[in-house]
């Protein structure tokens, strides 16, 4: 009795608005979704709402239907959250393409799988490679079962086939057929992204001082054999986008339209508002336009009508919101609430709609950076700001509208905002990890904006520092390390350039400069310096060990290998009068800067411990 008002659902109408209104979008504003449309369904409502609307209100009779005119079992409806379950293929495949989809017979197959158990499995190796074998007693009998059960098999295949013609005729599937993707299909959208992951760790871990490619969550590694290994739910959903992809491009007479779950790269380009989803355009759209916007704009002011209520603006405060959140959600004080009392005690309503608008407001966000104009980019932060505002207002504890909504206040320069707009997710749901996280990393961004400011403050004073006396190393790096923390790359570059060319300088500056190169990622600039260096001091295994690792960036293979030859066999030499010294032939064999260099005989040959001579 104490939950009741958070649960009770009876006459709400929420869960067939979110199913309905993205066929039918109301107020006129948006047409009805073309006929033979193709529904990508992300998240739990996104896929079971619409599935209903499709295989149940459909069939109902209309005079039994919150809409009579309902009628939407022409639509093709796909999960873009399974497509890499090669099960979930053969079930699309089944509704929407079924001439390719084939059955494998039943009865038969169970024969086959009890009589390999029969056989043991170094027989059932044999069999399966075409090898010689020898079946057993117990394994033939068995396997004289499979002429039995081919008319059961047959009868059962036969009798499938009824049901589906009829139901096929009564409009349970649509029609006519769609392409959907085969096996291989699945295959290569495996191997492209299994490629394209070991190309952006092998970034990651070659140049570690630049951003990230692999992505927050996505779980790439090497094995010890050198092959790329995936997990968890990013990699998934990376393979799944590239087969919805797929579908797209084998299905061109069809409209596509989209409830995002997790948001697919490749459709950015190519989606516009829709109601409460999103179309997906047949080509790249240029732009996002003032009618786009002004039409979405519309849309969700009045839809917002049937949630928490019509009062947000483009000049609404943020504490306002908050301050609605902090009385309406948290003490349950409904004085002057315009919206409907029951999505105030309905928790599914609100994660679901407040979803569906930060999906939109998060295409805005992802176009702010491809703007071509100012103005573009103007409208595009305005508009993104006003749905996240409602989708906070929507669901003020959503994990997703937080963190989207705050990572956009903080680019924009609003940390203030972002502050408050997570504290006040965090008092609506105490236990969360996420905001305190991000409540910690936006004052550590705080934190670091006043460090900023303050060092910039003190640039005139390091760089009279450093021009007073250009032979003071220390005064020379606190200039560089300043111009660096400013993001003034060019600035830093000049300064470490000039003391690298000078005639003067000795092995302890230009490790200094090799150094600096290497942390930021500047190969092409370190190897001058770490060239020079091994000319001044030709024994030290370490440089050359450097020289070897900034030559493999660079992709300098031959070069790579010859100075990691250099380094290894000096390091053998001081092995030899000193065993408690760095052994750095283990190091290379696990170093990740060198992993483009272990499919190379010359490198394994070294690593292996081939006790080359020293390179001329």
């Amino acid at each position: 009795g104490a939950h009741w008002a958070e649960n009770e659902q009876r006459n709400h109408r929420f869960g067939f608005w979110f199913g309905h209104d993205m066929f039918t979008p109301p107020f006129g504003i948006y047409p009805e979704m073309t006929y033979n449309a193709i529904l990508f369904g992300g998240t739990d409502p996104g896929r079971f709402c619409p599935t209903y609307m499709i295989f149940c209100e459909s069939f109902i009779k209309p005079s039994q239907r919150f809409d009579p005119a309902f009628d939407r079992r022409d639509v093709y409806i796909i999960t873009q959250n399974a497509l890499a379950d090669a099960t979930y293929l053969n079930y699309i495949r089944a509704h929407y393409n079924r001439s390719t989809q084939i059955d494998p017979p039943f009865f038969r197959d169970f024969i086959l799988f009890l009589q390999n158990i029969a056989m043991g499995k170094k027989e059932a190796e044999n069999r399966a490679n075409g090898r010689l074998y020898r079946m057993n007693s117990l394994a033939k009998t068995i396997g004289s079962l499979t002429n039995v059960v081919a008319p059961l098999d047959n009868l059962i295949m036969s009798f499938g086939k009824q049901v589906e013609d009829r139901r096929r005729r009564q409009g349970v599937y649509p029609p006519k057929e769609i392409a959907t993707p085969t096996p291989e299909d699945s295959q290569q959208c495996f191997g492209e992204y299994i490629a394209d992951a070991q190309r952006r760790l092998l970034h990651d871990t070659q140049f570690p001082n630049e951003p990230k490619q692999i992505r927050p969550g996505e779980i790439v590694n090497f094995t010890p054999d050198g092959r790329v290994q995936v997990a968890g739910q990013v990699a998934v959903m990376a393979i799944n986008g590239l087969l919805t992809k797929v579908i797209f491009d084998k299905n061109p007479t069809n409209e596509f339209f989209v409830e995002e779950s997790f948001p697919l790269d490749w459709m950015y380009p190519y989606l516009t508002p829709y109601g409460i989803i999103m179309k997906i355009n047949r080509n790249p759209v240029p732009e996002i336009t003032e009618e786009m916007v002004r039409k979405d704009h519309e849309f969700w002011t009045k839809y917002s009508e049937r949630l928490c209520g019509n009062w947000i603006t483009y000049e609404t405060p943020i504490k306002d919101i908050c301050a609605f959140a902090d009385r309406v959600y948290r003490k349950g004080d409904l004085t002057g609430y315009t919206g409907d009392p029951k999505f105030v005690r309905d928790n599914d309503a609100q994660k679901a709609f407040s979803k569906l608008r930060n999906s939109i407001a998060g295409l805005y966000a992802w176009r702010i950076n491809a703007a071509k104009t100012q103005e573009e980019r103007n409208r595009l932060i305005r508009e993104a700001d006003f749905a996240f505002k409602q989708a906070f207002a929507f669901c003020p504890y959503s994990p997703e509208t937080v963190t989207r909504y705050a990572t956009l206040l903080v680019t924009i320069g609003r940390t203030e905002d972002a502050l408050l707009i997570a504290q006040t997710s965090q008092r609506l749901d105490e236990e969360s990890p996420i905001a305190q996280s991000i409540i910690d990393q936006i004052r550590a961004i705080k934190d670091n904006t006043i460090a900023l400011a303050q060092l910039k403050s003190q640039l005139a004073d390091l760089e009279r520092q450093y021009r007073t006396n250009t032979n003071n190393i220390q005064a020379a790096f606190n200039l560089v390390s300043a111009h660096l923390q400013l993001q003034q790359t060019n600035q830093a570059f000049q300064i470490l350039d000039e003391i690298m060319l000078r005639p003067s300088a000795d092995p302890g500056t230009l490790l200094s400069v090799a150094n600096a190169y290497v942390q930021i990622g500047q190969y092409a600039r370190a190897e001058p310096a770490l060239l020079r260096l091994a000319a001044l001091v030709p024994d030290s295994p370490e440089i050359w060990y450097d020289l070897a690792g900034a030559q493999t960036a660079l992709g300098k293979t031959n070069d790579a290998i010859r100075s990691l030859s250099m380094a290894l066999a000096l390091n053998q030499r001081r092995l030899a009068s000193d065993p408690k010294a760095s052994n750095l032939q283990i190091l290379a064999a696990s170093d990740p800067r060198f992993l483009p260099l272990h499919p190379l005989p010359e490198f394994q040959n070294l690593v292996r411990g081939s006790n080359a001579p020293i390179p001329p």
